[in-house]
């Protein structure tokens, strides 16, 4: 093999690892955008946790409102109930 033989050689080498490391590179992009929409996903529903978090304490006040609404009336109720005996 004579000396263009094997500079051609070693030039066809290089470019072959030049569009391998071309393609890693785009394989980086790639999982990239796939980490930063994961990441917009979580912060996502983390949001919409937190809203339903905030909805259920809501909720919660309000039965308990209602219970200690009720158990009043019925407290009363039953008083005089008592006393008309």
């Amino acid at each position: 093999m004579n000396d263009n033989e094997m500079l051609q050689v070693i030039l066809n080498e290089i470019k072959t690892m030049n569009r391998r490391l071309d393609t890693i590179e785009d394989g980086q992009k790639t999982m990239n955008r796939r980490l930063d929409n994961l990441e917009e996903g979580q912060k996502t529903i983390r949001r919409d946790i937190a809203r339903v978090d905030r909805k259920i304490d809501r909720l919660s006040a309000d039965v308990g409102d209602t219970l200690v609404y009720i158990t009043d009336n019925v407290g009363s109720e039953l008083e005089m109930l008592k006393r008309a005996k």
